[in-house]
């Protein structure tokens, strides 16, 4: 096996997990109001546990409805919520994947009234209590579901990084002032959770590994949260970076390789009591064998990389890595799902969050012809689409390359990982028989020539230029 330690089976909670790839909870919007979620949602999930993922996290499920909430959250409040999410469980469980829930509260404020800088000391502790028990009511109704295990929502400006936090947190009370106050919230969370559920339950918990903020905790701090966390029940960290107000990159092109794994390594290091998962851009099967290998994690967990591939993980297995449609950090998931409040999309996985990704696309009724005018990532993946269902496929480009004006996007400094995609898709190209003709224009005398039954033209994009001078 070209990677034994990302392949090699684990334990926690005493269930067996088939490898060490974890996919987390994150936001989709595939959500349903009416039932928990909704169709597309559970398409979603068991595509990722059909394709190999060791631990599936479904979420985030909102465990209390602000007004502000997106309209495609998921949720869990009633009988009904739980027999879908039921029916989601079992499928995920049959494709060999542990199950687990990621529940919070995932916005306390809008994003709106985030821009006035909001004060948490705006909240009574009566709130905060009700907060509390939702949380704790949600976890329950999740086990009734079936899920293997909690997973608590501890990041990215959830209402547990809230309070965690030594620049957001005003409070001066039982739930801010200090480092064991500001610690209080979640502890509050993991001690009624386990006092309402079996002892062998996991519980997980999404932590930052620092605030990456002036005035925000570093890695000390988020070693002694782990610790207290861990010791109130928590069994597995799944360590991320930065807040989500930070302004150091997180989550964009520029970030290297497997940048922030060093922050679950440290906290490994410093002993706490709880298995750890490292995340945050890994997205090559080498560079998350080598953390398992130097033992700086226990799991690796892949959020962007399963959406751009659901079959990252039998991909891997199967040593075909270099089919693997790798995470360019584009970020049109999240401007998709948490600016603009829409179903997840992915740049490089045209499927993802809009068509079913458990069955291909149909076969054509009848072997077409099919020219595909211009060689950019559109062309491509129109050749690609056509070929896949049966067509013969003939892709003109009139430059003596591929690639259009998407050879521009990875030219600038940090940007380099975006020539990946286009690498993906001409080899795609190729794999499934697309005939390529560079440095040819179609024109009338071509076309009549050769009599194609369908055109589809990709006249490429057009560049938004910035009003700056010069320009």
């Amino acid at each position: 096996m070209i990677f034994p330690r990302l392949f090699s089976p684990a334990e926690i909670g005493g269930i067996e997990v088939r490898n060490r790839l974890v996919m987390p909870a994150m936001h989709t919007n595939l959500g349903s109001p009416e039932d928990g979620i909704s169709e597309a949602g559970i398409d979603f999930y068991v595509a990722r546990a059909r394709g190999g993922f060791g631990m599936v996290g479904v979420g985030i499920i909102d465990s209390f409805q602000f007004g502000h909430a997106s309209p495609g959250e998921f949720v869990l409040h009633n009988s009904r919520h739980v027999k879908v999410h039921s029916r989601l469980v079992t499928e995920l469980k049959a494709q060999g994947a542990l199950a687990f829930a990621q529940i919070g509260l995932r916005r306390i404020w809008s994003l709106h009234e985030m821009l006035r800088k909001p004060k948490l000391s705006e909240f009574s502790s009566a709130e905060i209590e009700n907060w509390v028990q939702a949380v704790v009511d949600t976890a329950t109704r999740a086990l009734d579901a079936g899920y293997d295990a909690i997973d608590l929502l501890g990041n990215g400006g959830g209402a547990i990084s809230i309070f965690l936090s030594q620049v957001f947190n005003d409070r001066d009370d039982e739930w801010g002032g200090d480092e064991d106050r500001r610690a209080a919230f979640p502890l509050a969370i993991v001690r009624g959770i386990r006092d309402h559920v079996s002892a062998d339950v996991p519980i997980f918990f999404r932590l930052h590994g620092a605030e990456f903020l002036e005035g925000g905790y570093g890695l000390d701090t988020a070693t002694r949260n782990a610790d207290r966390l861990a010791r109130a029940g928590v069994g597995l960290f799944n360590v991320a970076a930065g807040g989500h107000a930070t302004t150091v990159p997180n989550l964009t092109p520029d970030v290297p390789e497997s940048g922030f794994a060093f922050l679950s390594n440290a906290i490994k290091r410093a002993g706490v009591p709880a298995q750890i998962a490292a995340s945050t851009r890994i997205s090559e099967p080498r560079t998350a064998e080598e953390i398992l290998r130097k033992g700086w994690a226990d799991f690796i967990s892949l959020a962007r990389p399963a959406l751009a591939d659901p079959d990252w993980p039998n991909k891997a297995m199967a040593g075909d890595w270099d089919d693997i449609r790798l995470c360019i950090a584009c970020n049109e998931c999240l401007d998709s799902a948490t600016v603009r409040e829409e179903t997840v999309r992915c740049l490089v996985n045209p499927k993802a969050g809009r068509y079913s990704e458990l069955t291909a696309a149909p076969p054509a009724a009848s072997r077409k012809k099919v020219f595909v005018v211009g060689g950019g990532c559109v062309g491509l993946q129109a050749a690609i689409t056509a070929a896949e269902r049966g067509h013969e496929v003939h892709l003109y480009e009139k430059q003596p390359y591929l690639g259009g004006k998407w050879l521009v996007s990875f030219a600038p400094p940090g940007r380099e990982p975006l020539a990946a995609f286009l690498t993906w898709l001409v080899r795609r190209a190729k794999a499934v028989g697309v005939e390529i003709h560079l440095g040819t224009a179609v024109t009338p005398e071509l076309l009549r020539e050769t009599a194609p039954d369908e055109i589809i033209a990709t006249i490429g994009a057009t560049p938004v230029l910035p009003d700056i001078p010069g320009i």
